[in-house]
């Protein structure tokens, strides 16, 4: 059972608008843009492979500029998410259309052309993958203390608005699904490709949704809920503490697995081993052992052990005291 006390003075700053979900083209004051193949293949030099930005297991990614100076980034999505009917593609891509927020990739319009579906989402000038800045910087360069938080709650607030008030399940919460925009604010990608999964294939896929490491155990027994992005979160704030990937297999085994070796630490009493070593021990300590105390709560086995995503809002940003205490996952071998 989970019992939180508020602390006074403090208010939620989150911005809030609502959202009017509709399954033509526009809806309310959105208006859905959509593009023709022509106008893609101009926009990014016939998908140069110089244009070519990254690829995930949703399709490739590409920086396009329209005739007018409009820059984006167009997804071409891979074949196996492709939906036969087009008009039920656009439906889906409108109702991810309609979710608006600062931490959050906005989506600006769809191509729908013969056998080729893409996305076109706003063009993060001087963005950068999350997974870059932590565990390949540039030069050195070290993310603070306060800049990782700053992050860690953005990251928090955008996935909390997506349960809270989108009602949208994102299914792969992950370091390289992180934009970080030049002004360090974290923008969530590719929240709502899961409603582009085939019908008869949702129970199947919902077994492998998410990428290894972040995954909740329940999500390989085919239940995917919100508190699967609470478990995969929690992984990414050992991430962004630690300054490393998750999973590391040249490393020592004891270290191998970062939410196995937190516990061993946090067991130990010795989680401030844990931080990144370029901070240089330039960090508080008592927000350092808050926010591994959380993202242990965040990973547990239990499914309601987990707390919502409102819930690890408030208690990062400190609005709520934590009075609760993590369990050791079953799961974990070893002593």
């Amino acid at each position: 059972m989970w019992w939180f006390r508020r602390r006074r003075g403090r208010r939620d700053d989150r911005p809030k608008r609502s959202i009017a979900m509709s399954s033509s083209s526009s809806s309310g004051d959105y208006k859905l843009a959509c593009y023709s193949y022509t106008d893609l293949q101009s926009a990014t030099e016939n998908f140069a492979p110089e244009k070519k930005i990254d690829e995930g297991k949703f399709g490739e990614l590409y920086k396009g500029e329209l005739s007018d100076g409009t820059k984006f980034a167009v997804k071409k999505l891979s074949s196996k998410y492709h939906k036969e009917d087009h008009s039920v593609f656009a439906s889906d891509v409108s109702s991810i259309f309609a979710v608006e927020h600062p931490n959050l990739v906005k989506l600006m319009g769809c191509c729908i052309e013969a056998d080729e579906q893409f996305l076109l989402y706003e063009f993060l000038e001087n963005g950068r993958p999350l997974s870059r800045l932590l565990f390949n910087p540039d030069n050195g360069e070290c993310l603070s203390w306060q800049t990782r938080m700053t992050i860690a709650i953005g990251i928090a607030r955008g996935v909390n608005y997506l349960h809270e008030e989108a009602h949208v399940i994102h299914g792969d919460i992950q370091a390289s699904n992180i934009i970080i925009d030049e002004n360090f604010t974290p923008k969530i990608s590719d929240f709502g490709l899961t409603s582009l999964l085939p019908d008869e294939d949702s129970y199947i896929n919902s077994r492998f949704s998410g990428t290894l490491g972040y995954i909740a155990p329940e999500v390989a027994q085919g239940k995917l809920t919100d508190k699967a992005d609470v478990f995969s979160f929690g992984v990414l704030l050992l991430e962004i503490v630690s300054g490393r990937n998750n999973f590391e297999p040249d490393l020592p085994m004891e270290t191998v697995f970062l939410v196995q070796w937190t516990w061993k630490l946090y067991e130990q009493g010795k989680v401030l081993e844990l931080v990144d070593p370029l901070l240089n021990n330039d960090f508080p300590e008592e927000e350092v052992f808050r926010a591994i105390h959380i993202a242990l709560l965040c990973t547990q086995d239990s499914v309601k052990s987990r707390p919502h995503m409102v819930q690890v809002r408030a208690m990062l940003t400190g609005d709520w005291e934590i009075s609760v205490f993590p369990s050791r996952p079953g799961s974990l071998t070893g002593p």
